[in-house]
């Protein structure tokens, strides 16, 4: 696992799991809705937050291991490419992913619009009005 993540969170946590009884298992659950309960709490005031799909645009696919450059920094592909969809994974939450913009190179660069939970029909109304200001999807050009 370390060599398809790096040293990275998901690695140590990949490496924990490998001890997992029941009460350990039990208790990451009761950590996990605590931390759903919190995200809850976060976005009451709001319809819905919007963040990053990935920290960079798209990028070429690559070999499993072989890092990313963000911001000058090599960095394994799995934080480059899910680091931000992490959190509403473990807070199940749900989340459409748009397309907000192309970088100077033409690729694309997506947009998660997250909504409340068990809020799918209110999230997807967002959406739309999102995806009326960014422009929607385009088609790339072929190659």
């Amino acid at each position: 696992f370390p060599l398809l993540f790096g040293p990275s969170p998901w690695s140590h946590g990949f490496n924990s799991g490998l001890g997992m009884n029941l009460r350990r298992y039990v208790h990451a659950l009761s950590r996990r809705d605590t931390l759903a309960a919190a995200f809850e709490s976060f976005l009451l005031p709001y319809d819905a937050f919007l963040c990053p799909v990935a920290a960079v645009p798209a990028f070429p696919h690559r070999n499993k291991g072989k890092p990313v450059e963000v911001d000058g920094q090599k960095t394994a592909y799995a934080m480059a490419a899910g680091a931000w969809a992490t959190l509403f994974n473990l807070t199940e939450g749900p989340v459409v992913v748009l397309p907000a913009a192309r970088s100077p190179g033409g690729l694309p660069i997506g947009v998660q619009v997250v909504g409340k939970r068990w809020r799918d029909a209110e999230l997807l109304q967002v959406a739309e009005q999102v995806s009326a200001v960014t422009g929607g999807f385009e088609p790339p050009p072929c190659l």
